[in-house]
């Protein structure tokens, strides 16, 4: 079984994400950029998941567009220490959304890259028609 550490992974994601809004800051206005880092566990077994994703966000003309990824991981939480984990599997994200006013469309891609799963990796790339209320 493959050993990953992905909380040294978070933590240089960060660092790549603090030196990127330095360095190149959004030029307009209305561009914003928006991001989450979360952890989580599940309450029956030992197991637990890291997720980050950015989100930079601009208007075209009167659409807003957004461009976004993101990373989940789900692992094997080890008996000692919380540096290295058994990863079960990683699940990346890449998408762009256009809105006009309420309504929304998405094109996303979703790859899943098992590890520890008997499960083969799954692509799925989808379009959302939407409405926020």
């Amino acid at each position: 079984m493959k050993k990953h550490y992905p909380l040294l992974i978070i933590i240089g994601s960060i660092l790549l994400f603090i030196l990127f809004m330095v360095f190149c800051p959004p030029k307009a206005p209305a561009d914003e950029i928006h991001g989450f880092i979360q952890f989580g566990k599940d309450l029956a077994v030992d197991e637990a998941y890291a997720e980050v994703e950015l989100r930079y966000v601009f208007d075209i003309w009167i659409l807003e567009s957004s461009i976004y990824g993101g990373w989940l991981t789900w692992m094997v939480l080890p008996e000692k220490g919380l540096i290295m984990q058994d990863v079960l599997y990683d699940l990346y994200t890449v998408g762009c959304r256009l809105s006009y006013e309420d309504f929304y469309v998405d094109l996303s891609h979703y790859c899943r890259h098992p590890e520890k799963l008997d499960t083969s990796d799954k692509s799925i790339s989808t379009i959302t028609v939407g409405v926020k209320f």
